[in-house]
């Protein structure tokens, strides 16, 4: 994109933004329902556009993420697909960490030694990530 290109495009969606946050964007939002409606789509990802809006929001419980960045052998190292919510994190490799005890992800949980929540919270994470396709790292 050229530089013109890229001003336009941010001027567009700073026009969207105070569009959206003086409550003009009623006529948009009759606009957006209706493209949504014409067509079901299954998918995992979860709209933002209530938040735009000012109405009720309901945050996802837990989040996917395949890093692969391709950037060369020292980022490569860090490939890897993981689930999290706020406050724990687990891998494909069955790593399993509560993030506000340990942020740096140092020592993984004992599964032995799990609370009684953190044996939910994992179990709900693992029915997340097998919703995913499996992905050997070695590749």
């Amino acid at each position: 994109m050229n530089k013109v290109s890229v001003l336009l495009v941010n001027l567009v969606l700073l026009v969207f933004i105070f569009w959206c946050a003086f409550g003009i964007a009623n006529a948009l939002n009759v606009e957006v329902k209706e493209v949504i409606v014409e067509k079901e789509v299954i998918s995992d990802g979860k709209s933002f556009y209530s938040l735009l809006t000012g109405t009720k929001y309901e945050p996802r419980k837990a989040a996917f993420v395949h890093y692969d960045p391709k950037w060369g052998k020292a980022l490569n190292q860090y490939r890897n697909q993981f689930v999290r919510t706020v406050n724990y994190k687990l891998y494909q490799d069955g790593r399993f960490f509560n993030l506000t005890k340990d942020i740096l992800e140092r020592t993984p949980l004992n599964m032995d030694s799990l609370l009684e929540n953190e044996l939910l919270i994992k179990s709900t994470l693992e029915s997340e990530l097998k919703k995913h396709p499996i992905w050997n790292e070695n590749e």
